[in-house]
Order: structure tokens, then sequence, then C-alpha cells
């Protein structure tokens, strides 16, 4: 996809916006992950709990949201769970690309925090799509949590992720 330049379409101009948003972005991560490493996790928390509920969500608000995590790590029990809860709740697959990009990335990075709320949250469509994209990833061990937690699954997604379906929660 195209960066919107200002000022119509002109030869060229748009490859040099790129360049410089990009370079931008590159600078405002770098002062994050300063900010990161000096500040509370409770200004990052507040922040990326108002970020969250913007419309639309921030173009960083992924990024900071997974280095947040990353540096923080005691959060991802609690406020990653939540916040992941949150997103699925708000569709953020029907966010801008970016953004389901990114939760498709925290998902990865917070293994296995993150299978419960895939499985139990995540529309099936949205999980098929997941799965598809990242199979190598998520599928044999979401398989493996769903069997260890077949009761408190969806009987849906044990059925698609092939497991006998016995005593599942219907939904």
């Amino acid at each position: 996809g195209g960066v919107a330049v200002a000022g119509g379409e002109g030869g060229g101009g748009g490859e040099a916006h790129a360049r410089r948003k990009k370079a931008l972005l590159n600078k405002i991560k770098k002062i994050l992950r300063l900010c990161l490493q000096q500040l509370n996790h409770n200004v990052f928390t507040t922040a990326l709990h108002k970020m969250k509920d913007m419309d639309p969500i921030p173009t960083l608000f992924m990024w900071t949201l997974i280095t947040t995590l990353g540096v923080h790590h005691n959060l991802t029990a609690t406020f990653g769970v939540r916040i992941m809860t949150d997103l699925i709740q708000a569709r953020v697959w029907a966010a801008a690309p970016d953004i389901w990009r990114g939760f498709r990335i925290l998902m990865l990075k917070q293994r296995p925090q993150s299978f419960a709320v895939l499985l139990a949250e995540l529309p099936i469509e949205q999980l098929k799509r997941l799965l598809l994209e990242h199979r190598d990833q998520f599928f044999e061990p979401l398989k493996s949590y769903a069997e260890s937690n077949r009761r408190m699954i969806r009987k849906p997604v044990l059925e698609m992720l092939g497991i006998a379906v016995g005593k599942a929660v219907n939904k």
C-alpha cells in the first residue's frame, strides 16, 4: 500500500514521504524504548488503556503494547490478557491492517498466556484465519492446550482443532 502525500500525486514524492515517515516512527520507537526502561510501568499501562479506546487505534499502539509487555514481563498475566480480551471485543481484526498484524504478533509473543484468550474469546472465523496465517506457530500448541482444558473450550473450537467433542462448553 502507498502512503498518501499532501498536495496530490507527485512523481517520487510518495517515496520520500514514506521514508521520512518511517524514519520518524523509528525515532519515536527509540524514545519509547528509553522511556520504558526509565519509567514506572503504570505510566504505560494507563497510556495504553487510553490508546486502546481511541478510534482509530494509534499506529504505534501495538508496538508500544508488545514492547511494554516485553520489558515488564510481570504485566502479561493480568494487564496483557485483559488488553488482548478488550481488543478482541473491539473487533481488532476490523481495524487497520497494521493493528491486526500487531495483534497477531502479540498473540505469538504472549504464548501460552494468549491461548486461553484466543480459544475463549476470538470468533471462530478469526481463529481460523489466525491458524491459516500462523499454523506452524499456533496449531499444535493450541491443540495441546485445548486438549488439556477441554471442558473450558467452546465445542466449535474443539471441532476445528480436530479434538473429539465430549463435555465442551457450547457457545
